[in-house]
């Protein structure tokens, strides 16, 4: 199986104003790529990744970009559309990201469907526990990069948080480490990829921190309250159906 890794950054609140989209191939092929946008920079996005409005001004859409001279890309594409490019990839890799919600989503928002992605947040949720069979405190990129020690493996190039590129290079580091340290094969990963998140403990109400399935086993009750009542946390309640047997 061939793997097409790759992370967007965007200016907006909603996740669809596409910055920047950066690709690396696991045979080689590497892609990055700035484009303007129709709205204005989010300050709070701006903070995280550091692109101006001034950076992109001269750049055109996404929609509209085409690959410059210089990038690596794939021999076999003849084309000169990024668009085209991506749905050229498809065909021949499976397309890996941290997070697929926001990732797959900015580039479906700018016209390009992204089919069954492997998702190495979902699928460190499921099978990455620490040497003592727990929960890691939490699995953002960023925090398994530097509490895996993966930023050791990194070039003083690569070291910039929140750039595309380099959190490719940080994703790519992360998926070998799964794929090297825990009991899951592809197939399972993008099986898990495709479902919501694993979450072990109840984030919500009294029982905040403690392990869903004591909550489901001392307190029924509290659980099927929850389950009539709160519906804005769809992560927990598929977490707490399938405890109950009922997934």
């Amino acid at each position: 199986m061939k793997f097409a890794f790759f992370d967007t950054e965007y200016g907006d609140s909603n996740g669809t104003a596409l910055l920047q989209l950066a690709i690396v191939t696991s045979d080689g092929y590497e892609y990055n790529g700035f484009y303007s946008v129709d709205v204005p920079i989010n300050s709070h996005t701006m903070k995280v990744h550091h692109i101006t409005p001034e950076m992109v001004a001269d750049k055109p859409h996404f929609s509209k970009s085409i690959i410059e001279e210089g990038q690596k890309v794939h021999e076999g594409y003849v084309g000169k559309s990024i668009s085209e490019y991506i749905r050229f990839l498809i065909t021949e890799y499976t397309f890996v990201a941290h997070n697929i919600d926001a990732d797959v989503g900015v580039i479906s928002a700018n016209g390009v469907d992204i089919p069954d992605a492997l998702c190495t947040y979902r699928t460190a949720r499921k099978y990455l526990l620490t040497p003592e069979g727990k929960e890691y405190e939490s699995y953002a990129l960023q925090y398994l990069r530097y509490e895996l020690g993966l930023y050791r493996l990194e070039s003083e190039e690569d070291r910039t948080a929140h750039d595309a590129l380099s959190d490719v290079r940080f994703l790519i580091n992360l998926f070998n480490y799964i794929d090297k340290t825990c009991d899951c094969d592809y197939e399972e990963m993008l099986a898990c990829s495709k479902e919501p998140p694993v979450m072990r403990k109840f984030t919500f109400g009294k029982y905040r921190g403690e392990m869903i399935e004591d909550v489901v086993r001392n307190d029924p009750g509290y659980v099927q309250w929850f389950l009539n009542t709160i519906h804005d946390r769809p992560e927990l309640t598929h977490n707490i159906k399938k405890a109950l047997g009922k997934i």
